[in-house]
């Protein structure tokens, strides 16, 4: 048990510095958020949770706000993507006479 706390210290104290953390952090939540929007199996409310505590505990006093201008820029977009995708689709079926609408009627 003692060896496992070990680990746990070890492993805190060789965190890369929040430099580092952004510059991968932010990116990536981006990344998923967006991926979240075309895509809805992935947990994009855990990723900006989970985001937005690391944040908490920065020492910049602007990472949680750039947390969420950064998730909601990724899901704006990823919205507009699949709108641009759902009417791409929805062009065929309408010049072949068929209904916008799913379904029957």
């Amino acid at each position: 048990m003692i060896g496992g706390i070990a680990g746990v210290v070890t492993a805190v104290r060789e965190l890369p510095p929040e430099s580092t953390q952004q510059a991968v952090g932010y990116p990536s939540l981006f990344l998923l958020v967006a991926l979240g929007a075309l895509v809805p199996v992935v947990p994009t409310g855990a990723i900006v949770s989970s985001a937005a505590v690391v944040a908490f505990h920065q020492s910049s006093p602007f990472s949680l706000l750039f947390v969420f201008l950064v998730a909601s820029f990724a899901a704006c977009l990823g919205d507009t993507a699949l709108y641009w995708l759902g009417q791409r689709g929805s062009a065929p079926a309408t010049a072949r006479g068929g209904s916008p609408r799913c379904g029957p009627g």
